[in-house]
């Protein structure tokens, strides 16, 4: 678990950090990203998850990593 948990939150910032920029784009620019990728499309539907994840995230693995 020493090497998956580092990966996991890499991922989940990496999500956040483009969901954000993706949120503060003109609607027209979003739009056209939105089209032309597979990815951005869940990165907006989504962005109350990729708040909440990482937090949890932590959360949880702080939780047990007393144990």
């Amino acid at each position: 678990m020493g090497m998956v948990m580092p990966l996991v939150y890499s991922v989940f910032s990496a999500a956040l950090i483009a969901a954000s920029v993706l949120d503060f784009l003109p609607e027209d620019t979003r739009r056209q990203v939105i089209e032309k990728s597979i990815i951005a499309a869940p990165l907006v539907a989504y962005y109350s998850w990729w708040l909440i994840l990482p937090i949890g995230l932590m959360l949880v693995t702080g939780w047990f990593s007393r144990e």
